[in-house]
């Protein structure tokens, strides 16, 4: 067994925390009544005081989006995802650099932004709604 010292000792650049890391500390820095709180009502308080952990917010679901757009006056005509998944990768460059590797990227980033299953999963929704005369 060879013993640590500072000549035989190497040193591994902090790695940064993947997703799973990420919602492991975000979690168990709230305590049980908050943790859940942006699944059940959609109410985002960070009551940590921590900025990594994002500011107070609200989380529509899809559907409840729809029906304030409603209330407000207003037709919704389409609910999209806005860069759906595009934050996910991390050589994004690659495919912007290339005309046919974004064209690919962006008619599947098309085809997925208003499917009704993954509305939900992005990290932003937008509701195109029209006012009526």
């Amino acid at each position: 067994m060879v013993k640590p010292t500072t000549r035989n000792r190497i040193k591994e650049p902090p790695k940064e925390p993947d997703g799973l890391e990420n919602v492991v500390a975000y979690l168990s820095a709230f305590d049980e009544k908050n943790r859940f709180r942006d699944l059940r009502d959609g109410q985002h308080r960070n009551p940590t005081g921590n900025p990594a952990f994002f500011a107070e917010a609200f989380f529509h679901r899809p559907e409840r989006l729809r029906r304030d757009v409603r209330r407000a006056g207003f037709a919704p005509v389409d609910l999209v995802m806005v860069d759906p998944f595009a934050y996910s990768y991390k050589d994004i460059d690659r495919y912007w650099d290339d005309p046919a590797r974004r064209e690919r990227l962006m008619g599947l980033l098309r085809r997925l932004e208003s499917e009704p299953s993954l509305l939900g999963a992005g990290p932003h929704m937008m509701c195109v709604a029209r006012k009526p005369a």
